[in-house]
């Protein structure tokens, strides 16, 4: 019973990429975790690719010692990005993914809280796990292709 017991443990926790693990998968729900020193968002869009994944929606929360946030200007189409190197929480993560040149691309925004309790936030570029950083992934089943528009500047979802 004991054997069977971590055999299951191994199964459910699998390690992707030497790293993330999958706590739980069932169906089209995954559960992740993300460890320190790792960066979330090329790992997750390297899960995506590795798990055939075309469409989804993501939340997440941690902790993070390294980000880069942006605000995008839309008047010059181009993003201002501001460079964090300090212990932050990551209090909400959300986003989407969908195919960018065949490949999946992690579209992101977050909001992160520093030592003073005061929060930041914007377009998520970067962001290097501290402690953990634990995920809520739902596939979509089918895909979702982005083409680049002139009007905004931006890869927008196609229809």
């Amino acid at each position: 019973m004991a054997q069977a017991r971590k055999v299951c443990a191994f199964l459910r926790a699998r390690i992707i990429s030497g790293r993330m693990k999958i706590i739980l998968h069932e169906a089209d729900k995954y559960v992740l975790r993300f460890n320190r020193g790792e960066e979330v968002l090329s790992a997750l869009a390297g899960f995506c690719l590795a798990e055939g994944i075309e469409a989804a929606s993501f939340q997440a929360i941690g902790a993070c010692g390294e980000a880069t946030v942006s605000f995008y200007n839309l008047r010059e189409k181009k993003y201002e990005d501001s460079h964090l190197k300090e212990n932050l929480e990551i209090i909400n993560l959300t986003g989407n993914v969908s195919l960018l040149d065949s490949k999946p691309m992690v579209h992101a925004h977050v909001s992160l809280g520093d030592g003073n309790l005061q929060v930041k936030g914007g377009h998520a570029k970067k962001l290097v796990v501290s402690a953990t950083c634990e995920m809520a992934l739902q596939k979509i089943r089918g895909w979702i292709e982005r083409r680049p528009d002139e009007e905004t500047g931006l890869n927008l979802m196609n229809l």
